[in-house]
Protein backbone atom coordinates (compact mmCIF):
# COMPACT_ATOMS: atom_id res chain seq x y z
CA UNK A 1 0.00 0.00 0.00
CA UNK A 2 1.46 3.51 -0.58
CA UNK A 3 0.36 4.42 2.79
CA UNK A 4 1.99 1.93 4.80
CA UNK A 5 5.21 3.06 2.18
CA UNK A 6 4.82 6.45 3.43
CA UNK A 7 3.62 6.18 6.95
CA UNK A 8 7.50 6.00 8.16
CA UNK A 9 7.65 9.68 6.97
CA UNK A 10 4.53 11.21 7.62
CA UNK A 11 3.43 13.01 10.29
CA UNK A 12 -0.38 13.71 10.53
CA UNK A 13 -2.92 15.79 13.12
CA UNK A 14 -6.88 15.28 13.24
CA UNK A 15 -9.45 17.55 15.23
CA UNK A 16 -11.67 15.93 17.28
CA UNK A 17 -14.28 16.23 14.56
CA UNK A 18 -14.59 14.75 11.00
CA UNK A 19 -12.69 17.55 9.10
CA UNK A 20 -13.51 18.98 6.27
CA UNK A 21 -10.34 20.79 5.21
CA UNK A 22 -6.73 19.15 5.18
CA UNK A 23 -3.48 20.99 5.06
CA UNK A 24 -0.47 18.44 2.94
CA UNK A 25 2.71 20.14 2.89
CA UNK A 26 5.91 19.64 3.56
CA UNK A 27 8.00 20.44 6.75
CA UNK A 28 7.46 23.97 6.92
CA UNK A 29 4.11 22.96 7.91
CA UNK A 30 4.88 20.28 10.95
CA UNK A 31 4.24 22.69 13.42
CA UNK A 32 0.92 24.28 12.27
CA UNK A 33 -1.49 22.33 14.31
CA UNK A 34 -0.07 24.06 17.53
CA UNK A 35 -2.29 27.14 16.99
CA UNK A 36 -5.25 25.65 16.12
CA UNK A 37 -8.08 24.12 18.78
CA UNK A 38 -8.92 20.13 17.94
CA UNK A 39 -12.06 20.85 19.44
CA UNK A 40 -13.35 23.85 16.61
CA UNK A 41 -15.00 22.67 13.66
CA UNK A 42 -13.12 25.40 11.44
CA UNK A 43 -10.00 23.08 12.60
CA UNK A 44 -8.41 21.10 9.56
CA UNK A 45 -6.43 17.57 9.70
CA UNK A 46 -2.54 18.03 9.19
CA UNK A 47 -1.03 15.69 6.93
CA UNK A 48 3.34 16.68 6.65
CA UNK A 49 6.00 15.02 5.46
CA UNK A 50 9.73 15.57 5.50
CA UNK A 51 10.70 16.41 2.11
CA UNK A 52 8.06 16.01 0.24
CA UNK A 53 8.17 16.95 -3.18
CA UNK A 54 4.75 17.39 -5.62
CA UNK A 55 4.64 13.76 -7.22
CA UNK A 56 4.49 12.56 -3.49
CA UNK A 57 0.93 14.14 -3.32
CA UNK A 58 -0.89 10.89 -4.58
CA UNK A 59 0.43 9.18 -1.80
CA UNK A 60 -0.28 11.48 0.40
CA UNK A 61 -4.06 11.42 -0.11
CA UNK A 62 -4.36 8.52 1.71
CA UNK A 63 -3.83 9.79 4.72
CA UNK A 64 -6.95 12.36 3.74
CA UNK A 65 -9.90 11.85 5.93
CA UNK A 66 -13.14 11.03 3.45
CA UNK A 67 -14.96 14.17 4.94
CA UNK A 68 -12.61 16.37 3.90
CA UNK A 69 -13.92 18.78 0.73
CA UNK A 70 -11.16 21.15 0.81
CA UNK A 71 -7.31 20.59 0.70
CA UNK A 72 -4.29 23.37 1.30
CA UNK A 73 -1.31 22.26 -0.76
CA UNK A 74 1.87 23.79 0.62
CA UNK A 75 4.05 21.81 -1.64
CA UNK A 76 7.02 22.94 -4.18
CA UNK A 77 10.31 24.47 -2.30
CA UNK A 78 12.36 20.41 -2.62
CA UNK A 79 11.20 20.55 -6.01
CA UNK A 80 12.33 24.22 -6.81
CA UNK A 81 16.02 23.39 -5.06
CA UNK A 82 16.73 20.66 -7.74
CA UNK A 83 14.41 21.45 -10.81
CA UNK A 84 13.02 24.07 -12.93
CA UNK A 85 10.26 26.05 -12.70
CA UNK A 86 8.65 25.12 -15.80
CA UNK A 87 9.14 21.38 -14.57
CA UNK A 88 7.33 22.25 -11.14
CA UNK A 89 4.89 24.19 -12.88
CA UNK A 90 3.76 20.81 -14.80
CA UNK A 91 4.00 18.64 -11.58
CA UNK A 92 1.35 21.02 -9.30
CA UNK A 93 -1.06 21.18 -12.87
CA UNK A 94 -0.70 17.09 -12.66
CA UNK A 95 -1.32 17.05 -8.98
CA UNK A 96 -4.56 18.84 -9.56
CA UNK A 97 -6.06 15.97 -12.11
CA UNK A 98 -4.73 14.05 -9.59
CA UNK A 99 -6.67 15.24 -6.55
CA UNK A 100 -9.61 15.86 -9.20
CA UNK A 101 -9.37 12.27 -10.00
CA UNK A 102 -8.84 10.42 -7.03
CA UNK A 103 -10.65 12.16 -4.15
CA UNK A 104 -13.86 13.42 -6.48
CA UNK A 105 -15.41 14.74 -3.02
CA UNK A 106 -12.62 17.66 -2.69
CA UNK A 107 -14.40 20.61 -4.12
CA UNK A 108 -11.94 23.55 -3.67
CA UNK A 109 -8.07 23.30 -3.94
CA UNK A 110 -5.50 25.89 -2.40
CA UNK A 111 -2.08 26.18 -3.53
CA UNK A 112 0.19 28.11 -1.45
CA UNK A 113 3.31 29.99 -2.10
CA UNK A 114 7.17 28.70 -1.74
CA UNK A 115 8.42 30.73 0.96
CA UNK A 116 11.43 32.61 0.53
CA UNK A 117 15.23 31.76 1.96
CA UNK A 118 17.30 33.46 4.51
CA UNK A 119 21.06 32.88 4.70
CA UNK A 120 21.64 29.82 7.28
CA UNK A 121 23.24 30.84 10.07
CA UNK A 122 24.06 27.77 11.30
CA UNK A 123 26.49 27.54 8.58
CA UNK A 124 30.66 29.14 8.83
CA UNK A 125 30.55 29.76 5.26
CA UNK A 126 27.54 32.03 4.07
CA UNK A 127 25.05 30.33 1.95
CA UNK A 128 23.67 33.68 0.26
CA UNK A 129 24.76 33.53 -3.44
CA UNK A 130 22.25 30.04 -2.98
CA UNK A 131 19.66 31.91 -0.80
CA UNK A 132 19.61 34.69 -3.72
CA UNK A 133 19.26 32.58 -6.59
CA UNK A 134 16.82 30.68 -4.64
CA UNK A 135 14.32 33.36 -4.00
CA UNK A 136 14.57 35.36 -7.43
CA UNK A 137 13.43 31.60 -8.89
CA UNK A 138 10.97 31.42 -6.29
CA UNK A 139 9.42 35.09 -7.02
CA UNK A 140 8.91 33.98 -10.71
CA UNK A 141 7.60 30.66 -9.54
CA UNK A 142 4.76 31.83 -7.01
CA UNK A 143 3.65 34.16 -10.14
CA UNK A 144 3.70 31.37 -12.44
CA UNK A 145 1.51 29.52 -9.96
CA UNK A 146 -1.07 32.24 -9.23
CA UNK A 147 -1.92 32.37 -12.66
CA UNK A 148 -2.35 28.38 -12.81
CA UNK A 149 -4.46 28.95 -10.22
CA UNK A 150 -6.42 30.94 -12.51
CA UNK A 151 -6.55 28.79 -15.15
CA UNK A 152 -7.73 26.00 -13.17
CA UNK A 153 -11.27 25.38 -11.63
CA UNK A 154 -12.29 25.89 -8.06
CA UNK A 155 -8.42 26.23 -7.61
CA UNK A 156 -6.82 29.16 -5.53
CA UNK A 157 -3.44 30.68 -4.89
CA UNK A 158 -2.49 31.96 -0.89
CA UNK A 159 -0.35 34.26 -0.51
CA UNK A 160 1.49 34.43 2.87
CA UNK A 161 2.70 37.60 1.86
CA UNK A 162 6.28 36.76 4.25
CA UNK A 163 8.69 38.56 1.56
CA UNK A 164 7.19 41.68 3.32
CA UNK A 165 8.54 40.46 7.03
CA UNK A 166 12.14 40.48 7.99
CA UNK A 167 13.45 37.36 6.78
CA UNK A 168 14.89 37.31 10.71
CA UNK A 169 11.29 37.34 12.31
CA UNK A 170 9.45 34.76 10.29
CA UNK A 171 12.42 32.17 9.49
CA UNK A 172 14.49 29.98 11.75
CA UNK A 173 17.77 29.86 11.96
CA UNK A 174 18.30 27.48 8.65
CA UNK A 175 16.79 29.83 6.61
CA UNK A 176 14.53 27.41 5.78
CA UNK A 177 12.08 26.16 7.88
CA UNK A 178 9.52 29.24 9.67
CA UNK A 179 10.08 30.28 12.75
CA UNK A 180 7.41 30.59 15.84
CA UNK A 181 6.71 33.95 14.46
CA UNK A 182 6.46 32.63 10.66
CA UNK A 183 4.29 29.62 12.09
CA UNK A 184 1.97 32.07 13.84
CA UNK A 185 1.49 33.83 10.51
CA UNK A 186 0.90 31.13 8.37
CA UNK A 187 -1.60 29.93 10.98
CA UNK A 188 -3.61 32.97 11.17
CA UNK A 189 -3.97 32.91 7.16
CA UNK A 190 -5.02 29.04 7.12
CA UNK A 191 -7.61 29.75 9.88
CA UNK A 192 -9.13 32.79 8.64
CA UNK A 193 -9.49 31.23 5.10
CA UNK A 194 -10.87 28.09 6.87
CA UNK A 195 -13.05 30.37 8.86
CA UNK A 196 -14.42 32.45 5.70
CA UNK A 197 -15.75 29.46 4.33
CA UNK A 198 -17.66 28.38 7.67
CA UNK A 199 -19.47 31.84 8.13
CA UNK A 200 -22.48 30.61 6.24
CA UNK A 201 -23.36 28.10 8.77
CA UNK A 202 -22.39 30.14 11.92
CA UNK A 203 -25.94 31.04 13.67
CA UNK A 204 -26.39 34.60 13.59
CA UNK A 205 -27.74 37.03 17.11
CA UNK A 206 -31.04 38.42 17.05
CA UNK A 207 -31.98 42.04 18.46
CA UNK A 208 -35.05 40.49 19.70
CA UNK A 209 -36.34 37.44 22.15
CA UNK A 210 -36.51 34.37 20.28
CA UNK A 211 -40.52 33.09 19.84
CA UNK A 212 -42.30 29.89 20.76
CA UNK A 213 -40.82 26.46 21.25
CA UNK A 214 -37.24 28.42 20.79
CA UNK A 215 -37.72 29.87 24.10
CA UNK A 216 -36.80 26.86 26.37
CA UNK A 217 -37.05 28.67 29.48
CA UNK A 218 -40.95 29.10 29.62
CA UNK A 219 -43.13 26.04 28.84
CA UNK A 220 -45.50 28.39 26.67
CA UNK A 221 -47.27 27.92 23.26
CA UNK A 222 -45.58 29.41 19.85
CA UNK A 223 -47.15 32.82 19.63
CA UNK A 224 -47.72 35.01 16.23
CA UNK A 225 -46.01 38.08 17.83
CA UNK A 226 -42.83 38.36 19.19
CA UNK A 227 -42.84 39.84 22.98
CA UNK A 228 -40.43 43.31 22.87
CA UNK A 229 -39.47 43.39 26.29
CA UNK A 230 -38.93 40.84 29.18
CA UNK A 231 -41.51 42.25 30.91
CA UNK A 232 -43.97 41.66 28.27
CA UNK A 233 -43.19 37.82 28.25
CA UNK A 234 -43.84 37.79 32.18
CA UNK A 235 -47.15 39.31 31.61
CA UNK A 236 -48.05 36.78 28.90
CA UNK A 237 -46.99 33.98 30.58
CA UNK A 238 -48.40 34.96 34.32
CA UNK A 239 -50.20 31.96 34.76
CA UNK A 240 -47.27 29.13 33.88
CA UNK A 241 -44.83 30.84 35.75
CA UNK A 242 -47.50 30.66 39.01
CA UNK A 243 -48.05 26.79 38.41
CA UNK A 244 -45.63 24.07 36.88
CA UNK A 245 -47.30 20.93 38.08
CA UNK A 246 -48.42 20.43 41.26
CA UNK A 247 -46.17 23.28 42.53
CA UNK A 248 -47.33 27.07 42.90
CA UNK A 249 -44.75 29.75 42.79
CA UNK A 250 -45.40 33.05 45.06
CA UNK A 251 -46.88 35.75 43.30
CA UNK A 252 -44.39 39.01 43.33
CA UNK A 253 -47.22 40.62 46.47
CA UNK A 254 -46.74 37.34 48.18
CA UNK A 255 -42.65 37.55 48.25
CA UNK A 256 -42.69 41.14 48.95
CA UNK A 257 -44.88 40.39 51.99
CA UNK A 258 -43.22 37.69 53.50
CA UNK A 259 -40.29 39.46 52.96
CA UNK A 260 -41.54 42.35 55.26
CA UNK A 261 -42.34 39.68 57.65
CA UNK A 262 -39.11 38.28 57.89
CA UNK A 263 -37.66 41.78 58.16
CA UNK A 264 -39.75 42.92 61.07
CA UNK A 265 -38.60 39.44 63.24
CA UNK A 266 -34.51 41.04 62.45
CA UNK A 267 -32.87 40.16 66.28
CA UNK A 268 -31.57 42.80 68.42
CA UNK A 269 -28.06 41.10 67.93
CA UNK A 270 -28.66 41.95 63.98
CA UNK A 271 -29.59 45.90 64.98
CA UNK A 272 -26.47 46.33 66.89
CA UNK A 273 -24.08 44.71 64.53
CA UNK A 274 -25.57 47.17 61.66
CA UNK A 275 -25.43 49.86 63.84
CA UNK A 276 -21.69 48.98 64.48
CA UNK A 277 -20.79 48.62 60.95
CA UNK A 278 -22.65 51.56 59.37
CA UNK A 279 -20.18 53.46 62.51
CA UNK A 280 -17.22 51.90 61.70
CA UNK A 281 -18.07 52.79 57.97
CA UNK A 282 -16.64 56.40 58.01
CA UNK A 283 -13.83 55.89 59.93
CA UNK A 284 -12.53 53.18 57.13
CA UNK A 285 -10.66 55.47 54.98
CA UNK A 286 -8.23 57.15 58.03
CA UNK A 287 -7.69 53.73 59.41
CA UNK A 288 -6.48 52.63 56.22
CA UNK A 289 -4.47 56.29 55.81
CA UNK A 290 -2.75 55.43 58.96
CA UNK A 291 -2.03 51.36 58.60
CA UNK A 292 -0.36 52.35 54.78
CA UNK A 293 1.49 54.81 56.71
CA UNK A 294 2.66 52.53 59.25
CA UNK A 295 3.38 50.16 56.59
CA UNK A 296 5.66 52.71 54.81
CA UNK A 297 7.49 53.56 57.74
CA UNK A 298 7.96 50.03 58.29
CA UNK A 299 9.57 49.41 54.90
CA UNK A 300 11.82 52.14 54.95
CA UNK A 301 13.05 50.59 58.65
CA UNK A 302 13.22 47.19 57.36
CA UNK A 303 15.77 48.57 54.35
CA UNK A 304 17.89 50.94 56.11
CA UNK A 305 18.55 48.12 58.62
CA UNK A 306 19.92 45.80 55.77
CA UNK A 307 23.43 45.91 55.42
CA UNK A 308 23.94 43.64 52.63
CA UNK A 309 22.78 46.18 50.01
CA UNK A 310 26.29 48.60 50.26
CA UNK A 311 28.14 44.84 49.40
CA UNK A 312 25.86 44.16 46.13
CA UNK A 313 28.24 44.53 42.56
CA UNK A 314 25.93 47.09 40.31
CA UNK A 315 24.72 44.01 37.97
CA UNK A 316 22.28 42.76 40.86
CA UNK A 317 21.62 45.92 43.21
CA UNK A 318 18.64 47.05 41.05
CA UNK A 319 16.83 43.61 41.12
CA UNK A 320 17.87 42.67 45.04
CA UNK A 321 16.82 45.99 46.20
CA UNK A 322 13.59 45.36 44.73
CA UNK A 323 13.03 41.98 45.45
CA UNK A 324 13.89 43.31 49.40
CA UNK A 325 11.58 46.40 49.20
CA UNK A 326 8.44 43.44 48.10
CA UNK A 327 9.91 41.99 50.86
CA UNK A 328 9.59 44.44 53.19
CA UNK A 329 5.93 45.47 52.36
CA UNK A 330 4.46 41.77 52.63
CA UNK A 331 6.50 41.50 56.45
CA UNK A 332 5.09 45.13 57.14
CA UNK A 333 1.43 44.24 55.69
CA UNK A 334 1.39 40.96 57.84
CA UNK A 335 2.00 42.83 60.94
CA UNK A 336 -1.69 44.41 60.65
CA UNK A 337 -3.29 41.34 61.58
CA UNK A 338 -1.88 41.67 65.23
CA UNK A 339 -2.43 45.24 65.59
CA UNK A 340 -5.87 45.31 64.30
CA UNK A 341 -7.61 43.85 67.16
CA UNK A 342 -7.13 46.95 69.40
CA UNK A 343 -9.71 48.95 66.80
CA UNK A 344 -12.64 48.50 68.56
CA UNK A 345 -12.39 50.57 71.67
CA UNK A 346 -15.78 52.51 70.63
CA UNK A 347 -18.09 49.29 70.91
CA UNK A 348 -17.25 48.04 74.31
CA UNK A 349 -20.99 48.34 75.49
CA UNK A 350 -21.87 45.81 72.43
CA UNK A 351 -22.21 42.40 72.56
CA UNK A 352 -18.93 39.93 72.72
CA UNK A 353 -20.24 38.26 69.52
CA UNK A 354 -20.96 41.70 67.45
CA UNK A 355 -18.15 42.91 68.13
CA UNK A 356 -15.99 39.56 66.83
CA UNK A 357 -18.46 39.60 64.10
CA UNK A 358 -17.81 42.86 62.90
CA UNK A 359 -13.68 42.91 63.16
CA UNK A 360 -13.93 39.84 61.27
CA UNK A 361 -15.71 41.96 58.62
CA UNK A 362 -14.59 44.68 58.45
CA UNK A 363 -10.77 44.41 59.14
CA UNK A 364 -9.71 42.60 56.19
CA UNK A 365 -11.53 45.08 53.82
CA UNK A 366 -9.27 47.83 56.11
CA UNK A 367 -5.95 45.39 55.56
CA UNK A 368 -6.38 44.32 51.75
CA UNK A 369 -7.20 48.45 50.94
CA UNK A 370 -3.90 49.53 52.89
CA UNK A 371 -1.83 46.97 51.45
CA UNK A 372 -3.20 47.23 47.87
CA UNK A 373 -2.81 51.31 48.05
CA UNK A 374 0.63 51.30 50.39
CA UNK A 375 2.30 48.60 47.59
CA UNK A 376 1.27 50.77 44.82
CA UNK A 377 3.02 53.77 46.35
CA UNK A 378 6.35 51.72 47.03
CA UNK A 379 6.43 50.66 43.56
CA UNK A 380 5.61 54.59 42.53
CA UNK A 381 8.35 55.54 44.52
CA UNK A 382 11.09 52.93 43.36
CA UNK A 383 10.44 54.07 39.70
CA UNK A 384 10.45 57.46 39.99
CA UNK A 385 13.78 57.56 42.02
CA UNK A 386 15.85 54.76 40.33
CA UNK A 387 14.78 55.99 37.18
CA UNK A 388 16.08 59.92 37.81
CA UNK A 389 19.78 58.57 39.31
CA UNK A 390 22.28 57.51 37.48
CA UNK A 391 24.13 54.99 38.98
CA UNK A 392 28.03 55.13 38.85
CA UNK A 393 29.63 53.45 41.79
CA UNK A 394 28.94 51.77 45.63
CA UNK A 395 28.62 55.16 47.16
CA UNK A 396 25.77 56.62 44.69
CA UNK A 397 24.15 53.03 44.65
CA UNK A 398 23.85 53.32 48.72
CA UNK A 399 22.45 57.34 48.26
CA UNK A 400 19.90 56.03 45.96
CA UNK A 401 18.59 53.53 48.37
CA UNK A 402 19.08 56.02 51.24
CA UNK A 403 16.67 58.77 49.69
CA UNK A 404 14.22 56.00 48.89
CA UNK A 405 13.62 54.95 52.12
CA UNK A 406 13.61 58.85 53.53
CA UNK A 407 10.98 59.57 51.52
CA UNK A 408 8.89 56.70 52.40
CA UNK A 409 9.31 57.51 55.93
CA UNK A 410 8.52 61.07 55.59
CA UNK A 411 5.18 59.97 53.41
CA UNK A 412 4.27 57.33 56.12
CA UNK A 413 4.76 60.07 58.82
CA UNK A 414 2.35 62.12 56.59
CA UNK A 415 -0.32 59.62 56.34
CA UNK A 416 -0.31 58.84 59.74
CA UNK A 417 -0.96 62.68 60.84
CA UNK A 418 -3.57 62.69 57.97
CA UNK A 419 -5.21 59.91 59.13
CA UNK A 420 -5.32 61.02 62.94
CA UNK A 421 -6.94 64.35 62.38
CA UNK A 422 -9.60 62.20 60.40
CA UNK A 423 -9.86 60.89 64.38
CA UNK A 424 -8.55 57.01 63.25
CA UNK A 425 -8.71 54.59 65.65
CA UNK A 426 -5.71 53.78 67.79
CA UNK A 427 -3.44 51.10 65.99
CA UNK A 428 -0.56 49.37 68.05
CA UNK A 429 2.23 49.25 65.15
CA UNK A 430 6.52 48.55 66.43
CA UNK A 431 8.58 50.24 63.46
CA UNK A 432 11.17 48.70 65.77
Amino acid sequence: MAASNASKRVFWKFPLHPPKWAVIGDSQTKHLFNHFDAASRCSPAFITQPGAKISDLKNLLDFVPSSVIGVILHLGTNDLSSDDIQTTIERYAEAFNIIRTERPKIQVIYATLVLPRAPNRRRRSSNWRFVDKFNRRAERFNYQLSELCRRETNAFFLNHSLETYPPSSVLAADGVHPSFGGVSILSWHIYNLLLDYQRHFLIEWQDHLPAGDDFSRFPVQCHTQVPRTYSEVLKSHQEEYMQAGDQRFPTIAETQRQEEEASAETSVEEEKTLEVVSGLQSKISADEAVLVGHILRNVAHELQQDTELDSETEEYFFRNFWNKTKGAVKKACRKIKKAAKKIMPHIQNAAEDVVKSVSNAVLPIIKEKAEKKATELVTKFFAKHLDVYALQDSSSRTDVARILCTLLDEEGKRLIEHGEKLNAHQFVFSIH
